[in-house]
């Protein structure tokens, strides 16, 4: 639980309603802080950033908007990249359609033991199927400690993830977990 500068970059963007991806930083019980871009159905996506107050138990939490901004579509060719700082309580989440020129979508404080930090996907519909929604993350970059050359010389390839969770067209209710293998 210190500060911390995160990048993350998305080779996908939502495209349609309820559609989103983006960074989250919970504490131990689950209960955090979530920076995305999102489609909510308005002409230009939008950043995001909402809070988890209260118990762990989904019926239980209490989900409050900090910030729900228009991002500018000039530049989003397909990839977005996400930038979440943290000093103290103080918290800065930014944007930026190429990862050189980043727009400060919000800053806020807000007290959080982090213990849990990384990317997140996902898409919601209140009656029947929700859109399919293929997420593609590039990278997610502890600026610290940052990567190399994101592109340079290829040293291992990635493993092949096979997913299985919920069957296709499957409701279930949280927390329900899917099972990722790595061959």
């Amino acid at each position: 639980d210190s500060d911390f500068e995160v990048e993350a970059k998305f080779d996908s963007l939502p495209a349609v309603q309820y559609q989103f991806e983006g960074i989250i930083a919970e504490d131990a019980n689950g209960i955090g802080l979530r920076f995305d871009v999102l489609q909510d159905g308005k002409p230009q996506l939008q950043a995001f950033v909402g809070r988890n107050i209260g118990a762990a138990a989904p019926a239980q939490v209490s989900r409050t908007s900090i910030a729900d901004i228009p991002i500018p579509a000039s530049g989003n060719s397909g990839t977005i990249h996400l930038r979440v700082k943290r000093e103290g309580q103080h918290w800065t989440f930014s944007t930026s359609p190429d990862g050189l020129s980043w727009t400060e979508a919000t800053s806020f404080d807000q007290a959080l033991a982090v213990a849990r930090l990384g990317v997140f996907a996902g898409n919601y519909q209140a009656a029947g199927n929700p859109p399919v929604f293929p997420v593609e993350v590039d990278y997610f970059n502890n600026l610290a400690s940052p990567l190399g050359s994101e592109d340079g010389k290829i040293i291992n390839r990635f493993p092949a993830i096979s997913v299985t969770g919920p069957a296709a067209n499957a409701t279930f209710a949280a927390p329900a977990s899917i099972a990722i293998t790595v061959n």
